[in-house]
């Protein structure tokens, strides 16, 4: 996978090591966001594809309650990692609705998925079927 990112703001996306990843509705995209270093809080980049390693899934559930009683959508719900390098050797399709169920699940098994050793996001959010451990 060809990781492409468009830095946001002349933001350096690399400047620090942990970062938020969203799907952005309006970019038709992914929205990076630095959780440390000298651009913590704030988007750093927006991608077509970029990958992340040691991830954790994250919700809102305030917010996610807020969208479900009706109120306008929101980022409520993310994948927190380090940007590195991945390749999936059996991909499959992670997934969250957040008008169906509260929490990430693969696509393929409707099992709740908080972490994963690495997320590639593209098309789609994917994690590896049976990573190596």
């Amino acid at each position: 996978m060809t990781t492409v990112i468009a830095p946001y703001a002349n933001r350096d996306p690399y400047a620090g090591r942990l970062v938020a990843i969203y799907k952005n509705l309006h970019r038709h995209g992914w929205s990076i966001k630095a959780l440390d270093g000298p651009h913590k809080g704030t988007v750093v980049a927006h991608a077509q594809a970029v990958a992340l390693a040691d991830c954790t899934m994250r919700v809102s559930q305030a917010a996610a309650a807020r969208i479900a009683a009706g109120h306008a959508r929101e980022v409520h719900a993310w994948v927190t990692g380090v940007m590195a390098p991945v390749v999936l050797r059996d991909p499959v399709r992670l997934v969250y609705h957040p008008h169906e169920r509260p929490e990430f699940y693969a696509a393929d098994t409707s099992r709740a998925i908080w972490t994963a050793p690495a997320v590639v996001f593209t098309d789609a959010a994917y994690i590896d079927r049976c990573p190596v451990s």
